[in-house]
């Protein structure tokens, strides 16, 4: 059989077991989120249920207080209640729904439904009392003696509000016996919920149990067939690569040149292999005389080349690079950045830009270098991340190239750029100074001249055109 079709084989049953697999942690999945659901439906029942039990016991608690202290605010905060449990004012989260419609919504039975209901009903037909009890307290009745209505337009006779009337009908036997017809329907609701979800929510809980089986079952058989596969499918090969395996050692270790090429030993894809080895190393031979070209090209380069690892270490330079510090390869490869450029300039101007390089970034910066083959020279610098098959920053690479000339051009100019700067401003200083004399001249002999005219003498200085000039320069 060929290893074709032996791993086809054993890749055959193990992905049909794999698919087996995934499907059953899909449908336990699924059958999870049912639990799930049906557990936040059993929960969210049960605060519905209990909600109409305690809008019902705040309802009673308002209105008792405020038929009792007459403060508006239990009787604003009754009607509130209401509003919001029928759902014409929006609930806490901002939802406009009525109580009602929120247990319809939930997946209520129609009996559960019919007892949540019947208690709501009982619940807003006890309003009727409490409404009566809020008029009574404004100094408003039926018509009929002791009637109660829910609709407020019905009370239409006037008399002294009566605080004793409602304190008795909030506290009556009657008020006592319709409270506990909301009561009764409420629990029976409750219990049926309890008992309809908790069935539901066993059924699930087993059929995840058996799932959770099923699933460690094909697991198991999974882990079989991939060791069988192993035995009777891998080792084989395996056993068959150990003489490709010993030549390409052979040739990593150096005791073959690269000219050399493998010996197929078969006809079936491991001869494949080996012809596609062959192939490879053909390849390889063109990429490494490219390389050479690729070598020779940057050793060419008027810019500063090199290449440091994370350590700072110099692993490449190009021959710019060297003959900038006057070093042969061998004083340079193998040295840290701080030992070529000192400590104290490494620490100032380098580290920072090397750690933002290091941590990913590529930087690009401008200064001023001592190079003991060209002296002080201006520089732009950038630092690129070299980063190695696995997305890790290796280190990093250097390109530079001197831009003195340009440099001392630009400070030349910033240079005559301030002289003349500094020069207009001594002349507009000078200008000011001189305009301001003359004006204070002129100040001077207008007053002169005034107090010449007190005395009823004639003008001692004309200053006609100074007036003029005024004159002139406001229109």
């Amino acid at each position: 059989m060929k290893i074709r079709q032996k791993f086809a084989l054993s890749t055959g049953l193990i992905v049909v077991l794999a698919l087996a697999q995934v499907g059953l942690i899909l449908v336990l999945l699924g059958n999870q989120n049912m639990l799930v659901t049906a557990e936040h439906v059993q929960h969210e029942s049960w605060q519905l249920s209990n909600e109409l039990r305690a809008s019902s016991d705040e309802l009673t608690r308002t209105a008792r207080t405020y038929v009792v202290t007459g403060d508006r605010a239990y009787e604003l905060q009754y009607w509130k209640i209401l509003a919001v449990r029928d759902g014409s004012v929006p609930r806490a989260g901002g939802r406009r729904v009525s109580l009602r419609r929120l247990m319809e919504d939930i997946g209520f039975t129609d009996e559960e439904l019919g007892q949540l209901n019947e208690a709501e009903d009982n619940s807003n037909a006890l309003v009727a009392t409490e409404v009566a009890a809020f008029q009574a307290m404004n100094g408003r009745f039926t018509a009929e003696p002791d009637g109660t209505s829910r609709n407020r337009d019905d009370y239409v006779r006037t008399a002294p509000p009566d605080q004793k009337f409602a304190i008795r009908i909030m506290h009556d036997d009657k008020y006592h016996q319709d409270k506990q017809r909301i009561m009764v329907p409420i629990t029976e609701a409750e219990r049926m919920v309890t008992q309809r979800t908790r069935v539901e929510v066993e059924r699930l809980a087993t059929r995840s149990r058996f799932l959770i089986g099923l699933s460690t079952v094909v697991g198991l058989l999974l882990v079989a067939l991939t060791v069988g596969a192993y035995l009777f499918v891998q080792l084989p090969v395996l056993a068959s690569t150990r003489l490709v395996h010993a030549e390409l050692n052979e040739l990593a270790s150096g005791a073959a040149g690269l000219s050399r090429r493998l010996t197929a030993v078969s006809d079936d894809e491991l001869g494949d292999l080996v012809a596609a080895l062959n192939q490879t190393m053909d390849r390889h031979e063109a990429l490494d005389a490219q390389l050479r070209q690729s070598q020779f090209i940057v050793s060419s380069s008027s810019d500063m080349l090199a290449l440091l690892d994370n350590k700072l270490i110099y692993l490449a330079a190009n021959e710019a690079y060297l003959e900038a510090f006057e070093r042969e390869r061998d004083d340079l490869i193998g040295h840290t950045v701080s030992e070529v450029f000192g400590e104290e300039f490494f620490n100032k101007v380098m580290k920072p830009n090397v750690e933002r390089c290091l941590a990913g970034e590529e930087v690009r910066f401008q200064e001023w270098f001592e190079f003991p083959a060209r002296g002080r020279t201006y520089m732009d610098v950038a630092y690129f991340p070299h980063i190695g098959a696995n997305n890790e920053i290796k280190g990093f690479v250097v390109s530079a190239r001197e831009i003195t000339e340009g440099k001392r051009a630009e400070e030349e100019l910033q240079q005559r750029t301030e002289r003349l700067t500094r020069a207009n401003e001594e002349l507009e200083r000078f200008n000011r100074l001189a305009v301001g004399r003359e004006q204070r001249m002129i100040e001077l002999k207008c007053q002169v001249n005034e107090l010449l005219a007190k005395a009823g003498k004639p003008p001692a200085y004309d200053i006609s055109f100074s007036q003029g000039a005024e004159e002139a320069n406001e229109t």
